[in-house]
């Protein structure tokens, strides 16, 4: 089911519901990924989705007449209650029988994830406690502490996927010394790297990257740098840096439960970045 926490979330989910009505599934959904995250067309209006539609060979009669049909919003309409009723808060997230809720959030959390469906669906019995145990091996796991990284020169990528996650910058958390340099390498499209307003030192220069660009930054302020990729910011696609010493920790992390009112996913993963410095 598509997730519908904004317009423009109902927007790609009411495409979604569209491309099964037209019968092109896999197809189309294939061809929404490239649009958004290839292309940096991101299908943010109408107009855009039926171009995109057309490349069918669909006629735009048809597909307006598929996107408004009755079908269609009752679908839209449904995915809106369910997730509401849910309270999905982030993706993957399998809920088992209604009652059990199983979110991947950590490193190899696929595997976790996988393992999980398998225990929960043996039995109902099981359910319980195959959650606890997945709550307990989440919770159970450590927190590493990152260490300084050798060199004067850094190469961070921005990916679509990585160990980390959907999304994500790698490496997304960074300890490196005064006057560094940071590589941002654009690996996958449709991504940058942005400074986040109020989450840099005081006196540091922000920078802000073109969409499918690599750029290069110095860090020559000491502190705590938080930066994001504009696109997916609202999917937590955010990396944290410390340059020497992390004398802004305490007003970074005061900053970001702020900051992470706008992710509609991931919500934990820049409190989870900060307690790794």
């Amino acid at each position: 089911m598509p997730v519908t926490w904004g317009p423009a979330h109902q927007l790609h989910a009411k495409l979604f519901y569209t491309i099964e009505a037209l019968g092109i599934g896999d197809k189309g959904h294939a061809a929404v990924f490239t649009s958004i995250h290839k292309e940096s067309n991101y299908l943010s209006n109408e107009e855009s989705i039926l171009q995109l539609l057309e490349t069918f060979d669909f006629d735009r009669a048809e597909i307006k007449k598929q996107m408004n049909s009755f079908s269609v919003k009752q679908k839209l309409k449904r995915a809106m209650e369910i997730s509401r009723q849910l309270k999905v808060t982030a993706v993957p997230m399998l809920f088992v029988d209604g009652q059990y809720k199983i979110e991947a959030k950590r490193s190899h959390s696929e595997m976790l994830f996988n393992n999980s469906v398998s225990v929960c669906l043996e039995g109902q019995s099981c359910g319980a406690a195959s959650s606890a145990a997945v709550s307990s091996a989440a919770n159970s796991a450590p927190i590493v502490k990152v260490q300084l990284s050798e060199g004067s020169e850094h190469i961070v990528k921005m990916l679509n996927s990585g160990e980390g996650g959907q999304m994500i910058f790698e490496p997304a958390v960074l300890k490196v010394s005064l006057g560094d340099t940071i590589h941002f390498k654009a690996t996958d499209a449709a991504h940058n790297s942005v400074s986040m307003d109020g989450m840099i030192p005081s006196g540091a220069a922000d920078w802000a990257g073109k969409l499918s660009q690599d750029i290069s930054v110095v860090l020559d302020s000491e502190g705590v740098y938080v930066y994001q990729c504009d696109p997916h910011v609202m999917m937590a696609m955010i990396g944290v840096i410390q340059v020497g010493e992390a004398v802004n920790l305490e007003d970074i992390k005061i900053a970001a439960a702020d900051k992470k009112s706008a992710f509609m996913m991931n919500s934990d993963r820049l409190d989870n970045y900060l307690s790794q410095l």
